[in-house]
């Protein structure tokens, strides 16, 4: 995860959000699993606290709206999308035509369709799954 943080601090276009505490997203993962819903893994949780959520002209890594709770948000993204895998499959972002996810079942990223939920490719690395989404070079 180092060289990710360290090519997402060189690009020269992007937006983060606002930082936020691990107390913030411990809150997020109480309500992902008060909806039956898979909580956030590690990675996720090492890349919210560096950097909460990233969006490029390429794609978009959700992050967490403490206060509202509203778009780009991983908590409301996942409550509102038409999942037919909600209980295993976690979305985390998405570009024009793929979303990032995290698959609880099988403990793995995937790239899937965002209109069939196909899985399209799965890796151990969320890493290298954000650098495909937001086309980042390593």
């Amino acid at each position: 995860m180092d060289s990710l943080f360290r090519d997402i601090s060189e690009l020269d276009f992007g937006s983060t959000g606002p930082s936020i505490s691990i107390n913030d997203i411990y809150e997020a993962n109480e309500i992902l699993l008060s909806q039956n819903r898979p909580k956030l893994p590690q990675d996720v949780i090492l890349f919210l606290t560096t950097y909460n959520g990233l969006r490029t002209e390429n794609g978009v890594i959700w992050g967490i709206d403490v206060k509202n709770h509203t778009f780009y948000d991983i908590v409301a993204e996942n409550l509102v999308l038409s999942n037919p895998y909600p209980d295993t499959l976690l979305i985390l972002g998405e570009d024009d035509t793929k979303y990032i996810a995290y698959n609880k079942a099988s403990q793995k990223y995937a790239l899937i369709d965002n209109r069939n939920y196909e899985e399209l490719f799965a890796s151990k690395s969320f890493a290298n799954l954000i650098r495909q989404i937001l086309k980042i070079a390593s």
